[in-house]
């Protein structure tokens, strides 16, 4: 036998008897022997004493730099040398609401079909589109937003064919598609005729009477200029950024119309049951949707309801609706709520999904745990919790070029100030347990609380008419 032979051999019979030895036991990150039977006593004792908390995180070191060229297209940068990646989004002012059903949805749909690859953003009053690159390619991505902007084309053909798409994505969505349960809590939230009552998307049927001439309509009116935002993040300079737009889009001409003021603010619901239902016979869980109008993202009391939010069941584990419903009763894997940032009043909505048989149990702790922060001030310390919590979530967004972006489109499409993030920080430490009681009193009144669950009617319909949580609505068909 050879020297390498021998060697291998020896390799081989090391590696078979260690796989032979007796497994030790588990060994955790103290480097104690851990028997499987104690796992459970350990965990227990952990939630008992949790770590305490570190310092608090500040806002990282990175401004957001502006320019504005002379046809008022607006560019904001937060310029990062530490990824060789730049992300870039065209923000347009104007949205689903600036126009009838349909049609804002339909001419970025269009639009976007034109140059693959684009990802496009479509909101009631803001409408994006993002496209990332290495720096090199930074040209050509200002060439092919100049030719989707500056001339945009439409023509009936892809009319029809978006139509096509749009009404088999409707007829093949089940009614649980968060789609189609948004177009069924707008109409119990939003009264006839405000501009967020109607869907942003899942509009199949409204899309079909969206005519050619809107489309162009809509572009010569509101894709414009003035209404207009380039936003980048990523390895470019604002020197740079500003020579390439100012390349592609000087010869931009152009003002929108005037906008309409905000939707008004939400003063009484639609007159409707409490409790709507949607029946879907298979599922063996039902899913609960509590909504309500909130408020502006441009009003004083905003940040207070943010804090709410988290409260309720913004936070994954240690909200009020989580640290009962998952933590204590194991009926949920996780409750979430969240607050629409809009001109108007945006919507809250908390969303969970539970065993069927859990249905009443839940609403009721639901409604129970919002009752209570409108009848009493959060505690000092929870507050405090809360609102580190808000805020390290703010901030931890700074870490990501994606969420960076977001922020820069939120302040571009509301016309904020570059140091908007920093503003909406310090209010959110500045609020108190007297307004956050406020908001809830305001918000989170019981007659402003609208609940859709999907789930098998024939099992729960009964149960929640008995257990006198509010008027339950038969179920409904959510594609009407």
């Amino acid at each position: 036998m050879t020297e390498p032979m021998r060697r291998s051999f020896l390799c081989l019979v090391a590696v078979a008897l260690s796989n032979c030895a007796e497994t030790p036991p588990p060994v955790n990150q103290l480097n104690l022997y851990v028997r499987p039977w104690q796992g459970r006593e350990r965990a227990e004792t952990f939630r008992l004493a949790p770590p305490a908390a570190g310092r608090e995180a500040e806002l990282p070191p990175q401004s957001v730099q502006e320019a504005l060229l002379p046809n008022g297209l607006r560019v904001l940068l937060v310029s990062r040398q530490d990824f060789p990646l730049v992300q870039v989004a065209w923000v347009v002012r104007r949205g689903a609401v600036d126009a009838p059903a349909g049609v804002a949805t339909m001419v970025l749909q269009l639009l976007a079909a034109q140059n693959k690859g684009w990802v496009l953003q479509v909101e009631p009053e803001k409408l994006c589109l993002f496209s990332s690159v290495p720096p090199g390619l930074v040209p050509s991505v200002f060439q092919r937003g100049a030719d989707l902007l500056l001339q945009p084309k439409f023509s009936e053909r892809a009319l029809t064919a978006e139509r096509a798409r749009l009404r088999t994505e409707e007829l093949t969505d089940l009614p649980s598609d968060p789609k189609n349960l948004m177009q069924v809590v707008g109409r119990l939230v939003y009264p006839e005729g405000h501009a967020y009552r109607l869907p942003v998307q899942g509009a199949g049927v409204l899309a079909n009477s969206v005519r050619l001439s809107q489309l162009d309509e809509f572009a010569r009116m509101h894709i414009t200029p003035d209404q207009t935002a380039v936003v980048a993040v990523g390895d470019i300079t604002m020197s740079r950024l500003q020579k390439l737009t100012g390349n592609a889009f000087a010869d931009w001409k152009g003002k929108a119309i005037e906008r309409a003021p905000p939707p008004p603010s939400i003063d009484h619901l639609p007159t409707g049951p409490a409790i709507t239902l949607v029946d879907q016979p298979m599922l063996t869980q039902s899913q609960i949707l509590v909504a309500a109008p909130g408020t502006s993202i441009l009003a004083s009391d905003f940040e207070a309801l943010e804090v709410l939010n988290e409260i309720v069941a913004g936070a994954p584990t240690t909200s009020r609706v989580n640290s009962v419903l998952r933590e204590e009763l194991g009926y949920t894997y996780q409750a979430m709520s969240s607050l629409d940032a809009r001109r108007g009043p945006g919507l809250f909505l908390l969303i969970q999904s539970v065993a069927k048989e859990s249905t009443v149990e839940s609403l009721r702790t639901i409604f129970s745990q919002i009752e209570r922060l409108r009848s009493e001030n959060v505690p000092e310390e929870e507050l405090a919790v809360s609102k580190a919590r808000l805020r390290s979530s703010v901030l931890l967004g700074y870490d990501s070029f994606q969420a960076t972006l977001q922020e820069l489109t939120t302040i571009a499409a509301f016309g904020l100030p570059t140091d908007y993030t920093a503003q909406r920080l310090a209010r959110i430490r500045a609020v108190t347990a007297k307004q956050v009681r406020a908001a809830a009193e305001k918000y989170l009144a019981a007659d402003r609380l609208r609940t859709v669950i999907v789930g098998d009617v024939v099992a729960i319909r009964k149960p929640l008419e008995n257990a006198g949580l509010g008027e339950v609505q038969p179920a409904i068909d959510v594609r009407r």
